[in-house]
């Protein structure tokens, strides 16, 4: 049994709160593969990341790397 479930899209439940921490950080989606390459919309800065995160702690370091960046995480 996998540790996160899929919504119908196929969308983890980590994969939506990664897209939806990075909303809120004014973060938009560049490019997808293995991994997801965003783009801060007012900087311009480059954040790469996991496209799946496996627990919250993933979401944990992924909060500490914008705060590293940008100072602040919304």
């Amino acid at each position: 049994m996998p540790f996160c479930k899929s919504n119908k899209d196929g969308e983890n439940r980590m994969t939506k709160d990664l897209k939806m921490l990075m909303k809120k950080n004014k973060f938009e989606l560049e490019k997808k593969t293995k991994h997801y390459r965003w783009r801060h919309k007012v900087t311009g800065v480059l954040l790469r990341t996991s496209s799946t995160p496996t627990d919250k702690n993933a979401i944990r370091q992924i909060q500490r790397d914008i705060k590293k960046l940008l100072g602040a995480v919304a």
